[in-house]
């Protein structure tokens, strides 16, 4: 999915969606 880019772009990229994901938990609860 995000191959083309960089390997620390990557991590960064799924930081971020599991942190939104971790704060959209958190408002449904």
């Amino acid at each position: 999915m995000f191959s083309t880019l960089s390997p620390r772009t990557n991590f960064l990229v799924r930081v971020a969606l599991g942190f939104g994901m971790g704060l959209l938990m958190a408002g449904l609860l």
